[in-house]
């Protein structure tokens, strides 16, 4: 896997750029609100599952689904979709796992927007 592929698969850009209309500044903005505004605690989800609150923990879920494909973040993406589908009982699977891959994801893409901002700043 070459370098534009690895960064690829942490950030679609050229596929989320075409859901912006080509509106890099705009893509730009969400990028920064991304890793400005925390999306996503680990800790707040499973706060909720020991609560039984799993309703809660898979509407947190379903706001970084939501904007991890906004941003193109598809492995992420993929991830939260995962799991928000065990949570609502949709399928079975080992929540605490995903939850890790989803805490993952997270965080590798967002330290890879802010290196990426790094570098245009």
């Amino acid at each position: 896997m070459n370098k534009s592929d690895a960064q690829k698969s942490i950030l679609n850009e050229e596929e989320a750029l075409e859901r912006f209309g080509g509106e890099i500044e705009l893509y730009e903005e969400i990028l920064l609100m991304f890793v400005n505004e925390p999306q996503f605690s680990l800790n707040e989800v499973q706060e909720y599952i020991i609560k039984g609150r799993s309703t809660e923990a898979a509407s947190c879920v379903h706001r970084l689904k939501g904007t991890a494909g906004t941003i193109g973040a598809d492995k992420l993406y993929k991830a939260a979709s995962d799991a928000e589908s065990v949570l609502r009982g949709k399928t079975e699977g080992n929540i605490d796992a995903l939850l890790v891959q989803v805490s993952k994801y997270y965080t590798e893409a967002e330290n890879f927007i802010r290196m990426r901002m790094n570098k245009h700043s």
